[in-house]
């Protein structure tokens, strides 16, 4: 048997249970239910406590998209039902938070909103932050990206230590370039070259050249 007929036999047993879930006799009516398939993800399946089937979909009012054993809270109109409410649930099957449909959502609070979890993962082509302050603490820090590019007006950077390892680095200061250090200790394996208009070297003990040639002027 193919694959094409294999898919055309799964289509036709859909569509005769489909057939079979009509809408009870009793309409404008709130009846509990078992979910026991999915025609589409916000279509499926209910087996009500009288043994009845029926198709709903879930309203949009029910932010808790329903899974395979969810007990819902269905409303069965003159036409169509729909899933108002998931009442129960295994504890182990993931809560799936959503409104069918919808492309955007929007979540504002007058207040604070809190969200705390053991991990939060979240993934998306695109993330954007907008925030007048913004505070990050933590015990460590990882970020892994192809090219950081920052803009910023002041930048203060305090740490007891900092490493940077680099294949080539540019730095560019247009103005002053000040450093302040105890000792600065330079060791550069090929060449180091300095051109500048004007070059002074102020040491109060002692200034020393080693070197197997050492040329001046």
């Amino acid at each position: 048997m193919s694959k094409n007929e294999r898919l055309l036999i799964v289509e036709r047993a859909i569509e005769e249970r489909i057939g079979e879930a009509a809408v009870p006799a009793v309409e404008n009516a709130m009846l509990r239910a078992i979910v026991r398939a999915f025609v589409t993800t916000s279509e499926a399946i209910l087996e009500t406590d009288a043994g009845d089937s029926l198709v709903a979909r879930q309203a949009a009012s029910c932010l808790l998209a329903p899974a395979m054993g969810d007990r819902v809270l269905v409303h069965v109109g003159d036409r169509d039902a729909f899933i108002l409410a998931v009442l129960e649930r295994q504890s182990e099957r993931v809560a799936e938070l959503g409104v069918p449909g919808a492309t955007d959502a929007v979540l504002q609070v007058a207040g604070r909103l809190d969200v705390k979890a053991a991990t939060i993962s979240l993934a998306a082509p695109r993330v954007e932050l907008m925030a007048r302050a913004l505070l990050q603490a933590g015990e460590s820090l990882t970020s892994n990206f192809r090219r950081i590019t920052e803009t910023v007006v002041d930048k203060i950077v305090g740490a007891r230590t900092v490493t940077t390892t680099a294949q080539s680095r540019t730095t560019a200061v247009r103005e002053v370039d000040v450093l302040e250090a105890g000792s600065l200790v330079q060791t550069i394996s090929s060449v180091v070259t300095q051109n500048s208009e004007i070059a002074l070297i102020t040491a109060k003990r002692d200034v020393r050249l080693d070197g197997e040639r050492v040329s001046v002027g």
